[in-house]
């Protein structure tokens, strides 16, 4: 039987069934109009699209939701899936590219990260290999998500971070989280989580005891706190949004064990 035939038959039923118990005429709505919606709503689901058996999000994904941050977002990152965390430096220049197609998206999406808008890529690209030169010199860390697309065999750089090993000779013990980017269309995805982790490893490797970082994105807010950094407070007007106006920032502090 048709969507249509099902529609006229139930609506001939309820029809039958108003004449024997009359309804509240105040309810401005057709039955044939509800039956309709009925089951045009048969195969609609709230749930969200995007697919939720990556080995980044585990087995099920939460349903929770906040301030457009996916939950999975905080699960754990598990060797094997199609996207790889691993480390660079002015070895990897031919990341530079890819890095800077990630620092371009986040800055054209928004993000308060250092850099105002219009952001060229010539630009942003400089930046990376100037951080890879860092990273070689042991003043950094520079981490990369990839992501392998096995229908085309390519690699995309889709996100990084930073831990700043260099610091005053007074402070030996602390390191500093930067750059902390996702490209929009890897977001939700635990590509984030599994950056911070790996950072994490990393600054204990180099010794850091403690780690800080500052974020102006409640969404990034969300991530930390469920990992289990420190929330200390806010300074207002503390830099610029990349299309201009003043931005609030976060700061947040994290202990590592030995």
């Amino acid at each position: 039987m048709s969507p249509n035939e099902i529609i006229r038959r139930d609506t001939a039923q309820a029809t039958a069934q108003q004449v024997r118990h009359p309804v509240d005429e105040r309810v401005h709505v057709s039955l044939h109009r509800l039956l309709r919606l009925q089951h045009a709503a048969a195969g609609f689901s709230f749930l969200p699209r995007q697919p939720v058996t990556s080995l980044l999000s585990g087995r099920h994904a939460s349903r929770r939701r906040g301030r457009g941050l996916n939950f999975e977002e905080i699960r754990a990152y598990r060797a094997g899936d199609d996207i790889r965390i691993r480390r660079v430096d002015g070895n990897d220049v031919s990341v530079a590219a890819g890095l800077a197609d990630v620092l371009v998206d986040c800055v054209e999406g928004g993000a308060s990260v250092g850099f105002m808008l219009p952001l060229t890529r010539q630009r942003a690209e400089e930046f990376w290999i100037n951080t890879l030169e860092s990273a070689s010199r042991g003043e950094r860390v520079v981490i990369v998500a990839e992501q392998h697309e096995a229908a085309t065999d390519a690699v995309t750089v889709i996100g990084t971070v930073q831990v700043v090993l260099a610091a005053p000779e007074n402070q030996p013990h602390r390191g500093e989280i930067a750059k902390m980017l996702v490209h929009r269309r890897a977001r939700r995805r635990g590509v984030a989580a599994a950056l911070m982790r790996e950072a994490e490893a990393a600054a204990r490797a180099a010794g850091k005891t403690l780690l800080v970082l500052d974020t102006a994105s409640d969404d990034a807010e969300r991530v930390y706190g469920r990992l289990g950094w420190q929330r200390v407070g806010v300074i207002p007007g503390y830099a610029l949004w990349p299309a201009g106006g003043p931005v609030d920032t976060v700061l947040f502090y994290k202990t590592l064990d030995g």
